[in-house]
């Protein structure tokens, strides 16, 4: 059974099954974690580990219920991720916070307790709104509604039927997708595309309307867009912001603001038709094209010049492979 494929840390490139613990030789893990979604509801995270002698990566099972639809999790401090290795299989601050959204809208938060005999106990509820989706960054979880609201969790889990841990960001009803990037200690990037494919990026005070976002973006062709952590020149923390449209061009934003309806501030780093999704980690951007290949982009590459877009490198290529 082929594995619905999410990025979050590293991109997992291996073809999933759906039986047993899977073992897979590989490098190294980095200091992000590596989940995987099964079409029957089954989350796994991979963990280093030593077979036979040699390195490899183990598969371990977090959950099994069968109405999960979609996972998110946060980032770990950079301290952190340059330091000791944390253990995928525990819960913060031992591990990134990790995430999930049922078919009933319920979000639910890993608290460190993997499946053992069948029972998968390690979840609590955070949620029991209509969510249709969920994003994480650094230690930040956001929400999306059926009816385009976006709430911010304010780490207080439901109790007794009731979830109070929410506060409400905005109240659009155009709003069609939201991503967000960060890495404590800095607090994360929200951004949101709406139905007639404006992007903005929340300013940081909750409100009504559109005057706590600002419009970086007013592409009616924009289909999906994606956030990572960017480092300057100088080494300090910044953003990256990118954006796919409907002729499978791929576009990075610059930074520089909206005039009116102007919005200069878009390079474009890809020109393929064949591109059908963009995804990322807490630093890489990823796409998969149309046949299952997928690429990782190189910041340092640059934009496109004259339609030649360099900045990209294959790394799998499986008919198979799906994303959510």
């Amino acid at each position: 059974m082929p594995s619905r494929i999410r990025c979050i840390g590293v991109l997992a490139l291996s073809q999933a099954v759906a039986i047993g613990i899977v073992v897979a030789a590989a490098p190294p893990l980095s200091a992000q974690a590596v989940y995987r979604l099964h079409d029957n509801g089954e989350l796994w995270v991979a963990k280093a580990a030593t077979c036979g002698g040699n390195p490899c990566v183990v598969w371990h099972l977090l959950d099994n219920h069968q109405d999960t639809r979609e996972i998110t999790a946060g980032g770990l401090s950079v301290d952190g991720e340059q330091g000791t290795q944390f253990d995928p299989l525990k819960a913060p601050p031992d591990a990134p916070a990790l995430y999930q959204r049922r078919a009933n809208g319920t979000i639910w938060l890993y608290t460190g307790k993997p499946c053992s005999g069948g029972s998968c106990p390690g979840w609590q509820q955070l949620d029991n709104n209509l969510a249709v989706s969920i994003v994480a960054a650094g230690k930040q979880l956001y929400q999306r509604r059926g009816n385009g609201e976006i709430w911010s969790y304010t780490d207080k889990p439901c109790s007794g039927g009731s979830c109070p841990g929410w506060q409400r960001l905005d109240d659009n009803s155009d709003t069609m997708e939201i991503t967000a990037a960060g890495r404590p200690p800095e607090a994360p990037r929200l951004y949101q595309r709406r139905k007639n494919g404006d992007i903005l990026r929340y300013r940081g005070t909750p409100c009504s309307g559109t005057s706590c976002w600002q419009l970086l973006d007013t592409s009616p062709t924009t289909q999906e867009i994606t956030a990572t952590v960017a480092l300057r020149s100088d080494g300090t923390q910044g953003h990256a912001l990118y954006e796919r449209r409907g002729d499978g061009t791929i576009w990075r934003y610059t930074e520089r603001r909206c005039n009116g309806a102007l919005c200069p501030a878009w390079e474009q780093i890809d020109n393929n038709p064949s591109t059908i999704s963009i995804v990322t980690n807490t630093e890489t951007l990823y796409q998969l094209r149309k046949g299952g290949t997928i690429w990782v982009y190189n910041p340092s590459s640059g934009p496109c010049k004259d339609d030649l877009c360099p900045g990209w490198l294959a790394l799998d290529k499986n008919t198979r492979t799906l994303r959510e």
